[in-house]
């Protein structure tokens, strides 16, 4: 079975439909994946709710890599904090550095995933990078 998947830097050539037929592949109930490597793509706020929903379905990913993925925004980033709340979330490693795109990771980003992080047993990592929006109410 399939442990590790690294689709990294696929850039512009997968559409927000693509990624959504793709993570609606990954809703397996028998997926064995662990890691999951999608940094430096256009995955976007449709495609990246699209993995949220399978995400949430699945309890085996424990790495989650997108990092430098521009096309995300604040949105979706909220979004993706919200399956940290999720009683299947097994990740424990979330990289979502270099994404500091028109400083699209702010306060009320922070402040979702720390919201998230409350009720979330399972991330013993996070990592944003150096985001320039972030105050210090953030």
């Amino acid at each position: 079975k399939l442990k590790e998947l690294d689709l990294s830097f696929t850039e512009e050539s997968v559409s927000a439909a693509g990624w959504g037929t793709f993570f609606v592949l990954l809703r397996n109930p028998n997926s064995a994946l662990e890691k999951l490597d999608l940094s430096g793509n256009s995955i976007g706020d449709e495609g990246l709710a699209s993995m949220v929903d399978t995400l949430a379905n699945t309890s085996s990913l424990k790495c989650l890599n997108l990092r430098d993925n521009q096309f995300i925004t604040a949105t979706g980033w909220r979004t993706l904090s919200n399956l940290l709340r999720h009683p299947n979330c097994s990740l424990e490693d979330l990289d979502l550095s270099y994404n500091e795109n028109d400083d699209i990771i702010n306060d009320e980003v922070v402040i979702a995933f720390a919201n998230a992080l409350a009720v979330n047993f399972s991330l013993q990592t996070l990592q944003f990078g150096s985001p320039r929006a972030i105050t210090p109410r953030g």
